[in-house]
């Protein structure tokens, strides 16, 4: 039998991988949203700092930073979240996902990374306190 074009592959492949580490700055206090499924969304925007780039001179007016949603719907991790406060720095791991819901003015798409575990770490320097929040 063979497989279309819309059948989801049975078994991912090795060279399949999804994986995202993120160190960052927590930008604003973790929103907690109500969706229509009645699940609960965490949502933390992270600020993190980009390299330089290596392969060119760095341009005057290009960004230094990327503000990268997160989101979560363990509960566990949502509770632990209530003390975080914007300049806390988290350790993120987790996955790329994009999301697709109905809104008001129709389909809307985001990208965002779906946490599997995030960690409140301090690092010289910076507030914070160290804490994990373990796994979402």
């Amino acid at each position: 039998m063979s497989r279309t074009a819309t059948d989801p592959d049975p078994a991912p492949t090795s060279s399949s991988r999804n994986d995202v580490a993120l160190r960052g700055v927590l930008a604003v206090p973790p929103e907690l949203r109500e969706l229509a499924s009645g699940d609960t969304l965490l949502v933390l925007k992270l600020t993190v700092r980009r390299q330089p780039p290596t392969s060119r001179p760095a341009r005057p007016r290009e960004p230094r930073q990327d503000t990268l949603t997160c989101i979560t719907y363990a509960k566990a991790l949502i509770t632990r979240s209530a003390t975080w406060q914007p300049g806390d720095v988290l350790d993120v791991e987790g996955a790329l996902r994009r999301r697709v819901w109905r809104s008001p003015t129709g389909a809307a798409v985001a990208h965002e990374v779906e946490c599997h575990r995030v960690r409140k770490v301090r690092v010289p320097g910076a507030r914070g306190v160290v804490g994990d929040a373990g796994p979402a």
